[in-house]
């Protein structure tokens, strides 16, 4: 039996940050759009595989940061199986 599972978080800084993307400084005013981070989970009881997809300009570090996470909450997760990738668009 393939069990899916799907979720989502609003992951919007409440704070103002740095906007990267240009090549001078823009801080942050507000959140006009939420940005989210979204879990898919695929198990069929014998193998595993979740995507995660993120509303990020970028992300390639968090990779290692979320599989130590998981590691550090279920050493017996296969953390291996854990696929994460962004969103990034200029004209979405």
């Amino acid at each position: 039996m393939l069990k899916i599972g799907w979720s989502r978080r609003d992951v919007s800084s409440k704070e103002k940050i740095n906007l990267p993307g240009q090549f001078h400084a823009r801080i942050s005013k507000g959140i006009l759009d939420p940005l989210f981070l979204h879990c898919l989970v695929l198990d069929d009881g014998n193998d595993l595989a979740v995507f995660l997809s993120g509303d990020f300009v970028g992300g390639h570090y968090l990779l290692d940061l979320i599989r130590t996470k998981v590691q550090e909450k279920r050493a017996d997760f296969p953390v291996n199986k854990i696929l994460f990738h962004v969103t990034h668009t200029h004209a979405g």
